[in-house]
């Protein structure tokens, strides 16, 4: 390839040197052979050209100075492929993402239920008291809707507001927690 830096480089060291980073990215390349690479190969000649001729001094200097700013090869070669490459997950991320989505679906679900239920005992305590948590004497507790002799209410006076809390919370799980589909992961 012979492009814009080549006609300003006159010193033989400093064609060494460029040629040295070629022939590395070139390396590089054939290991990624893909389409584009000599478009990029282009790219990274015409860089290198407006990096060397914003610098003065030795031509040398300037050169390494110049590729210096665009990076070493392998770096380089790294950002195409990257760029070019389409990402292909592994069946370890496939599997992993189907095990959320169930997860998070079933934990969807459960919180819906927590969240109607507290609901509805939080508008049902405003109608009767009695509503709410129960602690039985063996240690046991349950929610109710209605009294229990030898038992004692928990929350009774701020019942609705501990529902209304624990509702907010589930609702707020509900959409954090929720699947999220993305191409090419096995969708």
């Amino acid at each position: 390839m012979y492009g814009p830096l080549e006609e300003n480089l006159y010193d033989p060291a400093s064609k060494q040197i460029w040629s040295d980073y070629l022939s590395t990215l070139r390396k590089l390349g054939r290991s990624h052979a893909s389409e584009g690479w000599e478009s990029f190969e282009n790219d990274i000649a015409e860089h290198a050209a407006a990096a060397f001729a914003e610098f003065e001094g030795e031509e040398v200097e300037r050169l390494r100075l110049a590729l210096a700013q665009i990076g070493p090869p392998d770096k380089v070669a790294e950002a195409f492929v990257m760029e070019a490459s389409p990402y292909t997950p592994t069946a370890f991320e496939i599997l992993a993402r189907r095990v959320y989505e169930i997860f998070s679906i079933l934990l969807t679900s459960i919180s819906v239920v927590v969240v109607l239920i507290a609901l509805s005992m939080s508008v049902a305590n405003i109608f009767n008291p009695d509503v709410g948590v129960w602690i039985h004497e063996d240690g046991s507790w349950s929610l109710s809707f209605e009294a229990h002799p030898d038992s004692k209410q928990l929350f009774r006076h701020s019942f609705i507001l501990w529902a209304v809390f624990i509702a907010a919370a589930f609702a707020v799980l509900i959409f954090s927690v929720r699947p999220k589909r993305r191409e090419g992961l096995g969708s």
